[in-house]
């Protein structure tokens, strides 16, 4: 019944998203930077890219649960009220 928590979560699984964005772009420079037949860091960046990528899967079903349990106390979609309070946000740091 926790809607503030369901709130956070989503917020939270958006900052995972860039994280995972930012990792897969760091292990792509790491790899394009190692001298061919490198195979041993090539294997390393390919078993963190798969960790980084389930986490931000899990993020992924986190958010869908949340979602659900926000509809289910609430009886009103939660995306759509988030969308509502960054772009809020938004124009009051813009001006």
């Amino acid at each position: 019944n926790d809607t503030a928590l369901a709130e956070s979560i989503c917020l939270r699984d958006e900052e995972l998203d860039i994280l995972y964005e930012n990792i897969f772009d760091e292990l792509l420079l790491i790899i394009g930077n190692k001298p061919e037949g490198d195979q041993a860091t090539a294997q390393c960046a390919a078993g963190l890219l798969w960790v980084a990528r389930h986490l931000a899967r899990i993020g992924d079903h986190a958010t869908n649960v949340a979602e659900r349990v926000f509809f289910m106390v609430k009886g009103e979609r939660l995306k759509p009220l988030l969308e509502e309070k960054r772009k809020t946000l938004s124009e009051n740091k813009g001006g």
